[in-house]
Parts: structure tokens; C-alpha cells; sequence
């Protein structure tokens, strides 16, 4: 007898629950597009500024260490469209595969180079952390939670002994297929300003800039 009114209530939480998935979805959106307007009257304000490092063009740099992801695919191409929607001017990816616990549709000790505006990495990073990036091992959305930010350095910063990084542009995903590749891939964009090897943890996170 209590079967029709049980119904009834789930069917009715139901509703409840796809309204409120709709609501934040919409808020999700409303905050990109405010996103994109506020880097859209940076970049004018600062094409239109008296010439400093960043009126000049150039360029911050940041490098993000993350742990693994389980679709490689759709999370290297998440990565593409925010590189594009906030304007950043190269973006490189360097990775390992998979193996035996991701499997072929996975990777391992992934390092995320970036190249642009600071506004434009600051709300990369900010992305990366707050939205649904990837599935975990039950196949379920989930955001990242292993990723660390191992350097962000300004236009012109270098480390004592170090190239500049030189510029770099568009997007580019590259796995690598042993360690030493992986190096390789780092130190041809001079970017192991942060550490080599199982020293680059401990280099001290650097917060994006806001």
C-alpha cells in the first residue's frame, strides 16, 4: 500500500535533484564567462598600458606536477579548450603512459608547462582544482586532487645558471617513454628551475599569482 507514495517521493526528489544540478552548472558557467570577461579588459587594458614586462608580451611561466589521470584523452582534451578560452600562448604536456596500473587509456607523472598572461595561469590553476577534470577508478567525475604547483615565475626569472625559457606556443601533448625523456622534454624548455628528479617535490609549491 506505501509502494505508490514511496514512488512518488523519489520521483519528487528526483525533480528536486536535477534542479539543483542545473543551478550549479549554471553558476559554473556564469563564473567562466565572468572569467573570460575579466581577462578579455586585462589583456585590452594592458595592450593599452605604458610598456612594462607583461605590456611587452612577455610571457610568465608555470609548471604543474599531476599524479596520474585515468582518461588521458578527454582530460588532455579539457585541457586544450581552457588553454584557448583563457588565451594562454603555449602550453606543453609531458607525460608518461599509463602501465600496468592505469592502463592504455591512462598516464602517469604528469607535468602541465604553461605559458601566458599571470591572470591567464592563475585561473588555469584555479580550474584544474575546483572542476570536473576526470573519472576516478569507478568511473565516477572527479576534480584533481594530486596536482602541485611547482614553479610560477615571472617574466626574465632565472635561476643562477639557468637558460631563459624560451617561448613556446600553441598546445602540444607529448608521452615520453622513460624517465630520462621526461627529463629531457623539461630541459629542453628549461624548465627544471624547480629540481631534478625526486628533488623537484621538495622545491616548495609556489601559489599562482591573483
Amino acid at each position: 500500500d506505501d509502494a505508490p507514495g514511496v514512488e512518488s517521493l523519489i520521483s519528487a526528489c528526483e525533480v528536486v535533484l536535477a534542479v539543483v544540478r542545473g543551478g550549479v552548472e549554471a553558476l559554473a558557467n556564469e563564473r567562466r564567462e565572468a572569467e573570460n570577461r575579466d581577462l578579455a579588459r586585462r589583456a585590452e587594458a594592458s595592450s593599452g598600458g605604458s610598456g612594462g614586462a607583461e605590456g611587452d608580451g612577455a610571457n610568465n611561466n608555470c609548471v604543474i606536477h599531476i599524479d596520474h589521470m585515468n582518461e588521458r584523452a578527454k582530460y588532455l582534451k579539457l585541457l586544450r579548450k581552457w588553454s584557448a578560452d583563457l588565451g594562454l600562448a603555449g602550453v606543453r604536456v609531458f607525460f608518461r603512459g599509463g602501465g600496468p596500473r592505469r592502463g592504455p587509456k591512462g598516464a602517469e607523472n604528469i607535468f602541465v608547462c604553461l605559458s601566458g598572461p599571470a591572470q591567464a595561469i592563475s585561473s588555469f590553476v584555479s580550474r584544474l582544482r575546483t572542476e570536473y577534470v576526470d573519472v576516478d577508478s569507478s568511473g565516477k567525475k572527479c576534480k584533481e586532487r594530486q596536482s602541485k604547483v611547482l614553479a610560477n615565475r615571472r617574466p626574465g626569472d632565472v635561476k643562477e645558471g639557468q637558460g631563459a625559457v624560451p617561448p613556446f606556443a600553441g598546445f602540444e601533448a607529448r608521452e615520453c617513454a622513460t624517465e630520462a625523456d621526461l627529463e629531457d622534454a623539461l630541459q629542453s624548455l628549461n624548465l627544471l628551475h624547480c629540481g631534478d628528479g625526486s628533488e623537484r617535490f621538495f622545491a616548495g609549491e609556489a601559489a599562482a599569482a591573483t
